[in-house]
């Protein structure tokens, strides 16, 4: 799997795992499970500034930065686990999906 993520949350994740002895499979996971309640807000929210023009969704992108890549092994049975959920949510991407868990997740591991 290869997650495409701003690099400062990269970094941290990266950071984290490694702070808390925790494979970055794992931490995905977690950070999945922590807000999968929320999932569908957080996606909302992230999608907040798409409008349609009438015949197209046009996106108004926010600057993000720089983005750095993740690649890791993950179970194929948790990978379509991850598809489904982003489909479910309205995700734009799997990678989107794991954005917004993981910033969740992190915010409030730090408090």
């Amino acid at each position: 799997m290869t997650l495409s993520l701003p690099t400062a949350l990269a970094e941290a994740t990266t950071t984290f795992a490694k702070k808390n002895s925790v494979s970055y499979p794992d931490l995905v996971m977690d950070a999945i499970v922590a807000s999968h309640d929320e999932l569908h807000e957080l996606i909302a929210k992230a999608n907040s500034t798409a409008e349609s023009d009438g015949l197209f969704v046009r996106t108004q992108r926010q600057t993000a930065g720089p983005r750095s890549t993740r690649s890791f092994r993950m179970r194929r049975d948790n990978l379509e686990v991850i598809d489904q959920l982003a489909k479910k949510v309205a995700a734009e991407s799997r990678s989107q999906l794991c954005r917004v868990a993981l910033e969740k997740f992190l915010k409030s591991s730090s408090k």
